[in-house]
């Protein structure tokens, strides 16, 4: 789970490096980098959602 936090961590970096540039991106046509990023988060998000809920499930289910 520490991988996908991570990961999820360097998406959210880049989102906001990004956004900072957002302008230029427009400008040049390049703004899908923008939402590839922000996609990147929201999966890294849901992935460590689903994972923290599996673990936890498994832990309880253990005699």
């Amino acid at each position: 789970m520490r991988t996908l936090a991570v990961g999820t961590l360097a998406w959210l970096v880049a989102f906001l490096v990004l956004l900072a540039f957002s302008s230029h991106l427009r400008s040049h046509g390049e703004e899908w980098w923008l939402w590839t990023a922000l996609a990147g988060v929201g999966l890294g998000v849901f992935g460590v959602i689903h994972c923290y809920r599996r673990e936890s499930r498994l832990t309880a289910s253990k005699p």
